[in-house]
């Protein structure tokens, strides 16, 4: 049975097949006992017994692959399933041990739970993914936080990292205890608690990446089940703990799911990963952004721009200013038409409490003040900026178009994206070019 894929070794482990347990306990048993035996530090290795952590991990799996509760996908899922249930093991182990011998000082606790993940040299794969959670867990952090962490995985103790912050040791142990709570939950694999009507990751199939950018990924996927394609937007893992890089990620979700027009990427739905990060589920454009694309004449860009603001004249009349349109934001598809996408730092046109932001470049005077008001006519000036970028050269007409909508005074430009979409589309029509 040793080639046998363990797919088909949990099947037949399910039809009461022992020689398919044992088989599936000889594969992994040595490897993971060296991984749960190289995750605890010395003091901990002499009253955690790591063969019998793994029986434990054994046994909470062979209970959840007899009530057909594990699927199994790619050959290594197997593997990763089993670590997972170990180094919860490990953890959980720690703490009982923790809790046993003193009952207080939760920072000395964490401390230890630093330990026990620091406590070897990792390989390079597993020092390449323990980077990544060090990134997620730093990236929220402040200044002074994040040097206060970043000198305790130098191996400085306390007292030297309070005199090197000028904080007492008292705060640098507060600050260690919870960088050492987040990260052991992140090596654990442990996310938050899953809010009604979020996505599981196992819902959606990734197949290819498409393209990336500051906020995240997106990749080419189906559907679990269905051939369906979408598209899915993963937040970047450095920011998957900065708690406003999610919310602008479900403030995108919730937008979308207001606007349904057809000049309008469509959101079917927000998820958590297994990590506790977000991902979008959205339509896929079969295409590309209006960066990597030049028109092919004057007339061409002013149809793409039009199309945008005559997207974007309808989120106006939903109360949304989008307050970040540049090329990048605008797909075009395989059937020549434009797309408006990410509406993450999109406000209500009422005004909201929402966080002001936008691309250098193409942002309205108004969004640089925190008191400007931000109105359509804010999106009228990213609209004058995408056909400025799209046009470095333009005749006198498109010319005297973009000088109107980049005016600093909101109540020179447009009134409208609707009637700047009206004026670009009799440009087009006159072939200015």
């Amino acid at each position: 049975m040793t080639d046998t894929p363990s797919a088909e070794l949990v099947s037949r482990y399910r039809r009461q097949d022992e020689a398919a347990a044992e088989e599936l306990f000889r594969r992994y048993a040595d490897r993971l006992t060296a991984l749960a035996q190289s995750r605890l530090s010395r003091a901990l290795a002499r009253r955690v017994d790591a063969e019998d952590v793994v029986q434990s991990a054994y046994r909470s799996f062979f209970l959840r692959a007899r009530s057909g509760r594990i699927r199994l996908c790619a050959s290594g899922d197997l593997w990763r399933f089993l670590v997972r249930i170990t180094l919860r093991k490990v953890c959980r182990s720690a703490r009982r041990h923790r809790a046993d011998r003193r009952s207080v000082d939760r920072e000395h606790a964490a401390e230890e739970a630093e330990a026990i993940a620091l406590s070897r040299e990792p390989t390079p794969a597993e020092a390449a993914a323990l980077l990544d959670e060090l990134r997620g867990v730093l990236a929220p952090l402040d200044a002074t936080h994040r040097r206060v962490a970043e000198l305790r995985l130098r191996g400085q103790e306390v007292e030297e990292i309070a005199a090197a912050v000028r904080r007492s040791p008292r705060t640098v142990r507060r600050v260690l205890a919870a960088f050492g709570e987040e990260l052991e939950r992140r090596l654990r694999g442990t996310p938050p608690p899953v809010e009604e009507g979020l996505l599981s990751y196992g819902d959606v199939v990734l197949l290819k990446q498409l393209g990336q950018g500051g906020m995240g990924k997106v990749y080419r996927a189906t559907w679990r089940g269905s051939p369906v394609p979408v598209a899915v937007k993963l937040l970047r893992k450095p920011l998957r703990g900065d708690k406003t890089a999610a919310t602008r990620f479900r403030r995108e979700a919730a937008v979308l799911a207001r606007l349904r027009h057809p000049g309008i990427v469509a959101v079917h739905g927000v998820g958590l990963l297994p990590d506790g990060g977000h991902f979008l589920v959205m339509d896929l454009v079969d295409g590309c952004d209006l960066s990597r694309v030049p028109p092919s004449s004057v007339a061409a860009a002013l149809r793409w721009v039009a199309e945008a603001a005559e997207a974007i004249a309808y989120a106006h009349g939903m109360g949304v200013v989008h307050c970040d349109l540049k090329p990048s934001n605008l797909l075009l598809g395989g059937d020549g038409h434009v797309r408006v996408s990410d509406f993450g730092l999109a406000r209500s046109a009422a005004g909201d409490a929402a966080p002001r932001g936008g691309t250098a470049g193409f942002m309205a005077p108004e969004q640089l003040d925190p008191r400007g008001p931000i109105t359509p006519r804010t999106d009228v000036h990213g609209l004058g900026a995408v056909l400025r970028a799209l046009l470095p050269e333009r005749p006198a007409a498109v010319e005297a178009l973009c000088r109107r909508c980049l005016a600093p005074d909101p109540a020179a430009r447009f009134a409208t994206a609707a009637e700047l979409a009206s004026a670009l589309r009799r440009a087009a029509r006159a072939d200015v070019s």
